[in-house]
């Protein structure tokens, strides 16, 4: 798939998006009905806030809320999770060399290459997680958790929207680069007011492009 095919599937999500019916707009992921909350991925990113250095018990859960399940015989498992105990300090050194407070479209092509490129500490963690059995939209949506404003998540809702893109970060960066994407993900933002004024615009047109596709 080319960049620009990406980007135009993208932005017609995001148009889409922003004009949802009620029930499936961004603000309904955190207005609905339901108890304690409408979505529990709407707690995703604020729950028991962690060390960005680190993947702690928090990170683990918060992925369930995101219907990541935790199951004895595939994905996160209790195996799985006591690999990733093992390998904390191996984790621990690649998440503290990927930059915190970054949005992703604020990097150089250099800087891209640099944190999230093929043999980046970003693309060494996915495959080292990968590696300790953890499934893979697990792991986007783990990194995401750490990395809110430079990892998007990937799950198949994703996919049906901007296609099985691979490499999975470099055409969302590219698509960032895009002044008319920007603008449709801060429009929906905006509309969203306050639930949505601490979310990276990652997670802005993740959450409008599941609501409205889902």
């Amino acid at each position: 798939m080319s960049t620009s095919e990406f980007t135009d599937r993208l932005l017609q999500g995001l148009h889409l998006a922003a004009e949802a019916p009620e029930g499936r707009r961004l603000v309904d992921y955190f207005e609905g009905k339901g108890d304690p909350v409408p979505y529990a991925g709407s707690r995703f990113e604020t729950y028991r806030p962690s060390d960005p250095g680190a993947i702690e018990p928090a990170d683990l859960l918060a992925v369930t809320f995101l219907s990541i399940q935790i199951t004895l015989k595939r994905g996160l498992t209790p195996a799985a999770i006591l690999r990733l105990d093992r390998d904390r300090a191996t984790i621990s050194e690649l998440l503290q060399q990927i930059p915190t407070g970054r949005p992703l479209g604020d990097l150089s092509s250099d800087e891209f290459e640099t944190h999230l490129g093929s043999d980046s500490p970003a693309t060494r963690l996915y495959e080292l997680l990968r590696g300790l059995g953890l499934g893979r939209v697990t792991t986007y949506k783990l990194l995401a958790r750490k990395r809110p404003e430079l990892l998007p998540i990937r799950d198949s809702v994703m996919e049906s929207v901007v296609g099985k893109s691979k490499p999975w970060w470099k055409p969302w960066w590219e698509a960032m680069q895009d002044p008319a994407v920007l603008a449709a993900i801060d429009s929906l933002k905006s509309d969203a007011g306050s639930h949505a004024k601490d979310l990276s615009r990652l997670r802005v047109a993740d959450i409008a492009l599941w609501m409205s596709h889902h």
